[in-house]
């Protein structure tokens, strides 16, 4: 099974409630100023494929198997502004923009697996798996203009190893 998935997304917020008031609080000689409008844009750009290969027994007899093999990968951007305005829409000086950032994260998953099942009479039988995955994740915090985080960059990774089992066993009443 292959997939694949693309996702674009913009939305615009009004923040004009939680930041409208900023600019009445600037000191001088640059205010205070009358209250202005605000907004949040947040865009996402997405991209994300998955193949999971599967090898199966008949499906006939009493013992049955599965052996497979799962990898993901994904790629997010996500972009942020905050933006303070006059009410003509003119940027205010030191306030506009609140925040510029962006948020890209790169992310990887590989995973081997098996499973069976025995069924040693019509009424008991046993199943069996174990499965181990292995994920690896970078991301960023990158701010490039703005009041309300440190311009800069900051980094981030996380990787993780798996191994997972079960047992299964069943009687029929």
């Amino acid at each position: 099974a292959t997939g694949y998935s693309e996702v674009d997304t913009r939305q615009r917020q009004d923040a004009t409630f939680a930041l409208g008031g900023l600019p009445g609080i600037l000191p001088p000689p640059i205010g205070p100023l009358p209250p202005g409008i605000s907004y949040f844009d947040l865009a996402l750009d997405f991209t994300k494929i998955t193949q999971e290969l599967r090898l199966s027994s008949t499906g006939e007899g009493g013992f049955q198997w599965q052996l497979g093999a799962f990898y993901t990968e994904e790629d997010a951007h996500n972009s942020q502004l905050i933006s303070l305005k006059a009410v003509d829409g003119t940027p205010i000086p030191i306030l506009d923009p609140v925040a510029e950032l962006t948020l890209p994260t790169d992310y990887t998953e590989q995973a081997l697996f098996a499973n069976a099942n025995y069924e040693f009479t019509d009424r008991f039988e046993l199943g069996a798996g174990v499965r181990y995955a292995s994920n690896d994740q970078d991301f960023w915090q990158i701010v490039t203009a703005g009041i309300l985080i440190p311009i800069g960059t900051t980094t981030g990774k996380s990787d993780e190893d798996v191994f997972t089992w079960m047992i299964a066993p069943k009687w029929r009443l």
